[in-house]
């Protein structure tokens, strides 16, 4: 059954015969059932079904860093989608059936403040990797930006995320993984966000290491 909340001019929520109805992004939308199909899907809707569930299975692992990341950068969609469109565009490489991630691609947060310069990653024992920056000259970086580090395993597909992992200022930051990591390669990343949270630099890719 379909509630009208306010009066005959108003969205409806639930169904209504063949309409449902529901708010998306403050905005009523209704649409139809869909009716099941027979036909086969073609090898397009096959990729980009396979492309669509190869991103949405990297974003979503990481969907707090994303919120940050994307935030300033939304417009009328929510900061995930906005993520998830960008992805879904760069992110996946090959032909149909053998696509795959790009981790080099991967773009965590685009936003307004100044990268870091001189930025570098290094594995320790112990399995450690080491984030260096410099912060640069600039009057519009402040010292209470905070750096959030990523670090994504292609292999066990997992990632480890430091999130406002430390201030700009400490111009470095040990970054302790899981021992299972150990032997394996990892792609690194880094960027910075303003201490409220609303400003964000764009993300950096800094290339992989082995983890000892």
């Amino acid at each position: 059954m379909g509630i009208q909340d306010k009066g005959a001019f108003d969205g409806f929520r639930n169904k209504t015969a063949k309409l449902i109805g529901m708010k998306i992004n403050g905005q009523n939308v209704i649409t139809g059932l869909h009716n099941p199909s027979n036909v086969p899907f073609t090898p397009s809707q096959l990729e980009q079904q396979m492309v669509f569930k190869l991103v949405q299975s990297f974003v979503r692992k990481v969907t707090a860093v994303m919120r940050l990341g994307y935030q300033s950068h939304k417009q009328k969609r929510s900061a995930y989608n906005e993520a998830m469109s960008y992805h879904l565009k760069n992110l996946v490489t090959g032909s149909y059936p053998d696509l795959a991630i790009d981790p080099e691609m991967a773009i965590f947060s685009r936003g307004i403040l100044n990268p870091s310069t001189g930025t570098s990653v290094e594995a320790l024992t112990g399995h450690v990797v080491k984030f260096t920056w410099a912060s640069p000259e600039a009057s519009g970086d402040a010292p209470t930006d905070n750096a959030t580090l990523i670090v994504y395993n292609e292999q066990l597909e997992r990632f480890v995320v430091g999130l406002n992992a430390a201030a700009r200022t400490a111009l470095s930051f040990e970054f302790h993984l899981p021992s299972a990591f150990i032997g394996k390669i990892v792609h690194c990343y880094i960027f910075f966000a303003s201490a409220d949270k609303k400003n964000v630099s764009d993300s950096e890719y800094l290339g992989v290491v082995t983890v000892i």
